[in-house]
């Protein structure tokens, strides 16, 4: 049985774990992704600092006492971007569950606690970005109600 709880600092080293697996994976879609194991401490502190900063928060699945997976969300953020109506937004940063738990529903689980997270916070709009490589992430997505807002392009000079 899975369960999603709020981040406690005794998860720290499982939840850096499973965003080095989600670099990992990425570093294989995408040669600008740097190697987890030198930024995982940095990043959770980062992930911390932006969820005291956008009212957000960690939320962790665990199963037979071990993370495996987090999401985190913040509720209240500001892209400022001037040419947007709707600058305001819940955002999830990073959402991840490890390779030998893929496939149970607890991706889903962890989005509906998410959205449940930010609707409670005010928030009528998530976004989340997603590499264009990484269409097993796309197509969850879209099942579960986004759109494709923006596509970005690169071009290597």
């Amino acid at each position: 049985m899975v369960r999603i709880r709020t981040f406690l600092p005794s998860d720290a080293h499982e939840v850096e774990h499973c965003f080095a697996e989600l670099q990992s994976l990425e570093r294989s879609l995408e040669d600008n992704r740097v190697d987890a194991e030198t930024i995982c401490s940095a990043y959770l502190k980062h992930l911390l600092d932006e969820c005291t900063k956008w009212d957000g928060c960690i939320l962790v699945a665990e199963s037979d006492n071990r993370v495996v997976g987090f999401v985190c969300v913040l509720a209240k953020f500001d892209s400022h971007d001037m040419i947007e109506a709707d600058s305001k937004y819940a955002y999830v940063t990073d959402i991840v569950v490890t390779s030998n738990m893929r496939g149970h529903g607890i991706g889903l689980k962890l989005l509906q606690e998410a959205e449940a997270f930010s609707r409670q916070r005010g928030a009528t709009v998530l976004r989340l970005n997603v590499l264009s490589e990484n269409r097993t992430a796309r197509s969850f997505y879209t099942r579960t109600g986004f759109r494709e807002l923006e596509i970005k392009l690169t071009k290597p000079l």
